[in-house]
């Protein structure tokens, strides 16, 4: 499982499944980590997520972005999906969005849109920037 700094784990649950990578290379994303989920815009990124599980999984550990800020080479990002536990607490129910992270940065993209992103150090995190954008399919 993708570590998750605490501070970004508050109220939500995180699962991960092992999938089955894409098979279609035309559709293929990031170094062939999978089919293109949307794509992101907030007035300052462009998030592309890409999924590496088969069609109909619940929950995917197998998650990849490219986040590109105006002016700046493209960010490669892995990640998951996050979801809320039905009753059983074991069973993923509702679908949230997805959580990436790269280096010292923690991201979550939100199924509404919102693009939230940490700074996470040794001394805990710090918000960066939270605005919701517009997806696009």
């Amino acid at each position: 499982m993708t570590y998750l700094p605490r501070c970004l784990t508050t109220g939500l649950i995180l699962l991960s499944a092992a999938c089955a990578a894409a098979d279609t290379p035309d559709e293929q994303g990031i170094e062939g980590q999978g089919q293109l989920i949307g794509t992101l815009t907030t007035p300052e990124y462009q998030v592309a997520l890409y999924s590496g599980c088969a069609e109909g999984e619940v929950s995917c550990d197998q998650i990849s972005a490219q986040l590109q800020q105006p002016g700046s080479e493209a960010r490669e990002l892995n990640g998951s999906t996050m979801h809320t536990l039905c009753a059983d607490g074991m069973t993923p129910c509702r679908f949230l969005g997805y959580y990436l992270s790269d280096q010292d940065y923690a991201y979550r993209i939100l199924e509404n849109g919102q693009l939230h992103i940490k700074q996470c150090s040794d001394l805990g995190c710090e918000d960066i920037y939270n605005v919701r954008g517009s997806w696009h399919y």
